[in-house]
């Protein structure tokens, strides 16, 4: 367990507050490996969030789904499976 001293927002005094180091499984690793690339794709293809969620929802309906994201993924020669696209998305 890692302790750090921190300050909450209306306290002046610090406090010794502990926290659960958390071990992330390989799947879980490798979804956020996914997120990070789909994240790092869409910030330098399109700068503004707007003009990514446009790019991504090709059918309009006002949702990008796991199965628009597969396929611009695909465009990107990512090609991960359509439940872990579900999954990060939830």
């Amino acid at each position: 367990m890692s302790q750090f001293l921190h300050m909450h927002r209306h306290d002046h005094v610090m406090q010794q507050t502990r926290h659960k180091k958390f071990t992330l499984t390989d799947h879980e690793r490798d979804l956020e490996m996914l997120f990070q690339a789909l994240k790092t794709e869409i910030e330098e293809r399109w700068k503004n969030p707007r003009k990514a969620f446009l790019a991504l929802d090709r059918n309009r309906d006002g949702v990008v789904d796991a199965k628009e994201v597969q396929e611009q993924l695909a465009k990107w020669n990512i090609f991960p499976p359509l439940e872990d696209i579900a999954n990060m998305l939830r």
